[in-house]
C-alpha cells in the first residue's frame, strides 16, 4: 500500500520522506530516514517541514495533535480489539 502511494505522489511531482524504513531504495523525490522513536520521529519531521504527514503507525509514532495536517491509517493486527 505504501508503495504505490508512493509511487503516485513521485509521478504527481511531490516530494515525500518515508520515515521507519531501514534499507529502502531511494530514488528522485525520496528521501528515507530510519527513525523509530518518537523524538527522533519529530526531529526529522521538522528538518523536512511536511506540506501532509501520513502515519502508518497505528499512532505509535506521531502524538494525537500533530503540528501538520495529517491522515492515519490503521492497520489490523493481533493487538487491535475487535
Amino acid at each position: 500500500m505504501v508503495a504505490t502511494l508512493i509511487d503516485a505522489l513521485l509521478a504527481a511531482g511531490r516530494e515525500i520522506l518515508l520515515v521507519g524504513a531501514p534499507g529502502s531504495t531511494t530514488r528522485p523525490g525520496l528521501t528515507v530516514s530510519d527513525a523509530t522513536t518518537l523524538d527522533t520521529t519529530w526531529a526529522v519531521l521538522r528538518a523536512f517541514g511536511p506540506d501532509v504527514v501520513h502515519d502508518h503507525t497505528n499512532g505509535q509514532l506521531l502524538p494525537a495533535e500533530p503540528d501538520w495536517p495529517a491522515v492515519r491509517t490503521h492497520h489490523l493486527n493481533e493487538h487491535c480489539a475487535s
